[in-house]
């Protein structure tokens, strides 16, 4: 099952809570990080919520803003470390993790109805890009809005995503 990388939307609300390890920020289990990133996450979650009980409740902006940098930076090296493996080239999960966007920007696209899933994003975000192309659009077109609403993904899995569920529209 694919285990995406993730990151909690809407974790800096004033709900009186505080998300910690794969709550807040979940790691793709290959890079070996989630557990001490878990661990360090959650004593900073104990502070965060200590000070909510008991100080001044100034911490949880911190927090949250420090988990969403250490998350993009993560994102920033995930993709590309994939991208460097070379053992098992033929191999069905390295073969997808290897892929490269081949299409220009400018490229007219239409999604195809009936695509639902694509390895490369989850399955509510392979859904939106499937509703926002299906009357055609550019690949570019497509990024931009796709950046808006997915922030948090790389744009090389929102890319790749793209081509997987669309396919290109010969020029008129």
């Amino acid at each position: 099952m694919p285990a995406f990388s993730s990151l909690l939307a809407g974790a800096d609300t004033a709900l009186p809570m505080i998300a910690a390890g794969d709550a807040i920020a979940a790691r793709d289990p290959l890079s070996s990080s989630g557990i001490p990133n878990a661990i360090a996450g959650g004593i900073q979650a104990a502070r965060v919520a200590a000070d909510a009980l008991f100080g001044q409740g100034t911490l949880k902006p911190a927090y949250v803003a420090g988990v969403a940098a250490d998350h993009a930076a993560y994102l920033k090296t995930h993709w590309r470390t994939y991208r460097t493996e070379a053992r098992w080239p033929d191999a069905p999960f390295w073969k997808v993790r290897a892929a490269h966007v081949t299409r220009g920007p400018e490229t007219r696209i239409v999604a195809d109805p009936d695509a639902a899933r694509s390895i490369f994003v989850p399955a509510r975000t392979a859904r939106w890009i499937v509703a926002q192309a299906l009357q055609g659009t550019t690949q570019l077109d497509l990024v931009r809005r796709a950046r808006h609403m997915f922030p948090d993904l790389p744009d090389e899995r929102l890319l790749l995503a793209i081509e997987d569920l669309t396919h290109a529209v010969a020029p008129a």
